[in-house]
């Protein structure tokens, strides 16, 4: 749905969406850490059983998308458990990271049509980004949000590849999507 609507309006630059569902495995271990294995209600507990991510190639790019009323027009929106991730200046460990993860469900109206019955009151996560923080939340994703607890020498390791990776979206990436930004402002 949302790529075959943002196709339809020629001024959202979108560059992919990707898609999954969550791995039984990964699913197992959420469940267990909120303390939801046995709930019959495991969306509670997770928000991410499946997943979309709109991948744009400029910030103002995403902002267009976001401001559309594709989301809001075709999706409920759980703004209890949507989380819009973004810089705060002067914060001592800032997070660095760029994303609009927004919490959602088919509208009635959609439910409503034989194909999309099935999803009935599933909720599942959108992320909006660029390109840019794309290629470092993958990169994040599989180092460290997948972190494992490791004690000693790996447990520095660790520690200094996370260091790293804030290093990376600070010093290279954070610049380089807002020159990528003034390119395109000037260009226009």
């Amino acid at each position: 749905i949302v790529n075959n609507v943002i196709r339809q309006q020629a001024e959202l630059r979108l560059q992919h969406i990707q898609h999954r569902a969550k791995e039984p495995s990964s699913l197992k271990k959420k469940l267990e850490r909120a303390g939801a294995v046995e709930s019959d209600d495991i969306g509670a507990a997770a928000k991410d059983l499946a997943g979309c991510r709109a991948v744009f190639y400029t910030n103002s790019d995403a902002a267009r998308f976001q401001s559309s009323g594709i989301i809001t027009d075709n999706f409920v929106v759980d703004w209890a458990r949507t989380k819009i991730h973004h810089p705060q200046p002067g914060a001592a460990d800032a997070n660095l990271f760029i994303s609009n993860n927004y919490v959602i469900r088919l509208k009635d109206e959609r439910v409503a049509l034989a194909e999309h019955a099935e999803f009935r009151d599933i909720w599942c996560e959108l992320q909006v980004q660029t390109t840019l923080n794309h290629a470092w939340s993958e990169m994040e994703h599989d180092t460290i949000y997948k972190m494992p607890t490791l004690n000693g020498f790996g447990g520095a390791l660790m520690q200094g590849i996370e260091t790293r990776m804030k290093k990376i979206m600070r010093d290279y990436l954070l610049p380089a999507g807002y020159e990528f930004q003034k390119v395109v402002d000037d260009f226009e």
